[in-house]
């Protein structure tokens, strides 16, 4: 057996995952609600299976049939050309694991079939870019088993060479099929192996792309509306061999069904090109928009430099908060002062879905919820319950830690007469370990009786549309979303309009401001147009501060906080139809860099999104407020924080005076100079 086929099976023997030369990006998690609703990518626990591998093989009567060439030829996946497989493969992104036990044991003459592989592969030119090897490969939400394991081999797409490709899986399946065995087979570009190909914004420069969608997007949604789509993203994507291309992403629960890649993705491409668009359409699997918060199946830490203010008093702009009793987290984004019958109300602001645990009594789910109904919504905390619960637990044992360690210390010197040169060469080392460790029993005490609750919940939005007065005219009939709510900052607890240390892009390329200054106050937002770019920076109790772009076209996503069965509805039926899957709506998309390419991770919904670029505004301006993303297309989407002022006004009944509104951003999108 090939050394190089040894050293995968060691690795697949003592359950460790093949290294990886490029970081996996956080795809869609089983079970978790982006799937409710929109997610971002988070760091996911390996997958150990410790049932028994047993070598999948076919009954001897079927073998005539799957010798056939032709019948093997009918079952070969070539829908994309980076990627092809045998038999149909779930459609990407996919969740990879990889097995322990080692499969030369249950695969008969498993070497011979690897050099059989090899030989076949340098046939047809087909360079690999690792040795063979098993690994199960499923889509998010699918059971891993025995029939999800997958013969994976890597290489690096080339222009034309997708004949060769399909080629060589018909060879080394009809290797397999004469030999019993019924593994999955994926040849596949390394890049789209181990992350999702990149994504830019579309430009505010190419007016033709965003003008023609514009135009084309109606009969786009008429074509698609029985499927069970979840978000439409057009973006730049990098494609293997080629430069970035204009593409429709379409993120799809059912896009495994036949029927898309049969007939509508067919259709829409034949509507493309009628209109004189050349773009790109991609299909990627989306169990469901997945909101941006933490929860017990979707758990991703708090960012470090976020963690370590938790206990700050006032609080922080984008720190951790939550419901008492949930264990949900999410970010509190900033202070609102909302001035109503002549008093002025401290309220913090965040995503709806943050603290939907809070409104789990109330009717209709929908919202919006009013303050003064008479019932209270329930209590909002910072940080939330679970990040508290977790960061005492963490100071605990580092105290522990460092106190057995300051213990030992002095039992070492306990003899030692205080003129002893060993003494004296250590006490001042002795003196300062007694001082951190009376800091550290301090933190903790103060963590422990800090007081968390920021107040009772006074009014959220819930899960509803606006209309954008600044959109075309063409597009009025699809609404805004809105995700919002309020907390009241009850004393001693109060909110900093204040911005804390901030990265310069100079020194943190993925994560720095150009424009942002730390210690800035943030008390105005402004408006900012639907189809321009935008360079914006935001910080969130996950991955602290991030930078990104927006789009100049805009996602269109269906919001909804439930998965649901597939659906099939005729055309009447329409209505129906939106109130079931969700009603499609609009938002920001915002991409992050190469360094950083998700904007926003699962805890950072409820941060606000700041503008960082020069404009016709002075001073720090929020321009919107993020609270989901899409881990397939790093996508991340933000509502404009006007459509946020004006309809948090509708409900409660008052006016916002801060922030305070600073006006339009005006942005020549050919040069950048600013406008007056």
């Amino acid at each position: 057996m090939p050394l190089a086929m040894l050293n995968i099976l060691a690795m697949l023997s003592s359950n460790k995952e093949i290294p990886r030369r490029v970081r996996q990006p956080l795809l869609i998690q089983k079970g978790s609600g982006r799937r409710s609703a929109f997610s971002m990518h988070n760091a996911r626990r390996p997958i150990h299976i410790n049932t028994p591998l047993k070598c999948l093989t076919l009954p001897q009567s079927s073998f005539s049939e799957h010798c056939n060439m032709n019948s093997i030829e009918e079952e070969i996946d070539s829908r994309l050309p980076y990627r092809i497989g045998w038999p149909k493969l779930p459609v990407l992104p996919v969740q990879t694991r990889f097995r322990g036990p080692e499969l030369s044991e249950h695969t008969p003459d498993f070497g011979h079939h690897v050099q059989e592989i090899d030989g076949i592969l340098a046939k047809y030119h087909i360079h690999q870019r690792e040795p063979p090897f098993f690994a199960y490969r499923a889509n998010y939400g699918v059971d891993l088993t025995d029939r999800s394991i997958t013969l994976v081999l890597l290489s690096i797409y080339e222009h034309d060479c997708q004949d060769r490709w399909i080629k060589a899986v018909k060879e080394i399946r009809m290797g397999f099929a004469q030999a019993g065995i019924s593994y999955t087979i994926e040849l596949i570009d390394e890049r789209a192996f181990y992350r999702s190909l990149y994504t830019s914004p579309i430009l505010s420069t190419d007016r033709n792309l965003i003008e023609g969608w514009s135009k084309v997007l109606p009969d786009f949604l008429t074509t698609i509306e029985n499927r069970n789509w979840v978000a439409i993203d057009v973006l730049n994507r990098e494609f293997p061999t080629r430069e970035m291309q204009p593409t429709v992403i379409i993120s799809a629960r059912d896009a495994n069904d036949d029927t898309w890649w049969g007939e509508t993705l067919p259709n829409l491409n034949q509507l493309l090109q009628a209109n004189d668009l050349k773009i790109d359409i991609t299909l990627l699997f989306l169990e469901g928009i997945g909101f941006t918060m933490t929860t017990v199946e979707n758990r991703t830490e708090p960012n470090p430099s976020v963690r370590d203010n938790f206990y700050a008093n006032p609080l922080n702009i984008g720190t951790s908060c939550g419901v008492l009793g949930s264990a949900s987290s999410g970010t509190l984004g900033c202070r609102i002062k909302l001035q109503k019958d002549s008093s002025t109300l401290e309220l913090g602001l965040t995503n709806y879905h943050v603290m939907k645990d809070a409104f789990a009594a109330q009717e209709p789910i929908s919202g919006p919820f009013p303050p003064d109904t008479g019932e209270p919504y329930g209590v909002a905390v910072s940080p939330s319950d679970r990040d508290h619960e977790v960061t005492v637990q963490g100071m605990r044992k580092h105290l522990n830690r460092f106190s057995c360690d300051y213990e030992l210390a002095l039992q070492r010197f306990q003899f030692l007469a205080l003129d002893d040169p060993a003494w004296v060469s250590k006490r001042d080392s002795i003196q300062r370990a007694s001082g951190t460790r009376a800091a550290l029993e301090q933190q903790l005490r103060d963590a422990e009786t800090f007081l968390r609750r920021i107040g009772r919940i006074y009014a959220a939005s819930g899960f509803r549309v606006c209309e954008n007065p600044r959109f075309s005219q063409l597009m009025q009939q699809i609404g805004w979303a809105l995700d919002w709510c309020l907390c009241r900052v009850e004393k001693p607890s109060s909110i900093s309009g204040q911005l804390g240390y901030v990265p310069r892009a100079a020194e943190y390329a993925g994560s720095g401001a150009e424009y942002v200054r730390s210690g800035a106050e943030v008390t105005q937002y402004c408006s900012i147009s639907a189809e321009k770019n935008y360079n914006v920076v935001k910080r969130g109790r996950t991955t602290d501060w991030t930078k990104g772009k927006t789009s100049a076209v805009n996602t269109i996503c269906r919001m909804q906080d439930h998965s649901l069965p597939p659906l099939k509805l005729p055309t009447n039926q329409k209505v129906n139809f939106e109130e079931k899957w969700g009603k499609p709506v609009f938002v920001h998309a915002i991409l992050g860099t190469k360094e950083v390419p998700q904007f926003l991770e699962p805890g950072d919904s409820g941060s606000i999104v700041l503008l960082d670029q020069a404009s016709n505004i002075p001073g720090e301006s929020i321009i919107g407020l993020g609270f989901a993303a899409n881990p397939g297309s790093y996508a991340s989407y933000m509502i404009p924080m006007d459509l946020i002022v004006g309809d948090i006004e509708r409900v409660t009944g008052g006016q916002v005076i801060e922030p305070r509104n600073a006006g339009e951003v005006h942005v020549d999108y050919l040069t950048g100079a600013v406008l007056p």
